[in-house]
């Protein structure tokens, strides 16, 4: 399992390109044109086709800010617990949650693993 939500800055773009893909498909829909969809479909195509030329650096340089209120950057607390659950109340940890959210069910706070540096 990933520490992040997204493995790769590709994903991420990836992940960007289908919600505003849903988004438009949604207002599509609602006025029922085609044509609009399929241009949308054909700039998808081509923009994947363009993000598969980029590095991970590339695609992080230009889109910085987004992928840091996208989340990218956060980290996962999720598997640094056995088993995925709170030590205190054994509920399990949501997928997304990150060090220093608490816990929904008795607010335990969410921290990283450290070494024991005794």
């Amino acid at each position: 399992m990933t520490k992040h939500r997204w493995e790769h800055a590709h994903d991420w773009l990836d992940h960007r390109f289908a919600e505003m893909e849903s988004d438009i498909q949604t207002q599509l829909m609602a006025v029922e044109v085609d044509d609009a969809l399929i241009t949308f479909q054909r700039l998808r195509t081509f923009s994947k086709e363009l993000a598969s030329q980029l590095d991970g650096d590339q695609i992080q340089n230009r889109f910085q800010s987004d992928m840091d209120a996208d989340g990218f950057f956060d980290v996962l607390i999720k598997d640094e617990y056995p088993k995925g659950e709170c030590p205190d109340c054994g509920e399990d940890i949501p997928e997304f949650a990150t060090p220093g959210e608490s816990c929904e069910n008795c607010e335990h706070v969410f921290t990283e693993s450290r070494p024991n540096d005794d």
